[in-house]
């Protein structure tokens, strides 16, 4: 759930300073935070831009939006991985970013693997695999620089190898 809906409001309904208007405009942003999820859940593309329209994402950058899609569990790991998946230069950005936010550091590399692999699900399309694997090789030697891996390629094939 976003910050906006949640903890902000949430504190100020429990120590009772809030008013009717309060509770209908808390109750009002939930109502568009879970439309603008369904929508993300059926269209992501069209749900992304709904949440940025309606403030739950500050802004359409990678950074933000990469964010977004990590911190909330709501959101469908089919669609995440569609999102991320398309081959347009902003949604591999994101996608960047998304991977650049987690941390791989001192897991070993199944484990690493199976952290990445729990906040997405992997496309069908072995194109967009391959991007997946190779930021997720990148990111994983760049954490964990002094791994048995002699580079960043070691890792990919073997991620990808296991994938299959």
């Amino acid at each position: 759930m976003s910050p906006d809906v949640s903890t902000t409001s949430l504190s100020a309904l429990a120590d009772g300073t809030d008013d009717n208007s309060q509770f209908d405009t808390f109750k009002q942003r939930k109502t568009a935070f879970l439309e603008c999820v369904r929508s993300f859940n059926f269209k992501p593309k069209r749900g992304i831009k709904q949440l940025i329209q309606q403030g739950f994402i500050p802004d359409d950058k990678p950074e933000s939006i990469a964010k977004f899609l990590l911190e909330n569990d709501s959101l469908s790991k089919a669609g995440i991985g569609e999102y991320l998946g398309e081959g347009d230069q902003q949604n591999i950005d994101i996608m960047h970013a998304f991977v650049d936010f987690m941390d791989f550091k001192d897991k070993s590399f199944l484990g690493a693997l199976r952290f990445y692999l729990e906040h997405f699900r992997l496309p069908g399309e072995s194109q967009k695999i391959d991007r997946f694997m190779l930021k997720f090789a990148e990111k994983y030697v760049t954490d964990n620089p002094d791994t048995v891996f002699a580079n960043a390629e070691a890792v990919y094939i073997l991620s990808y190898s296991r994938h299959q």
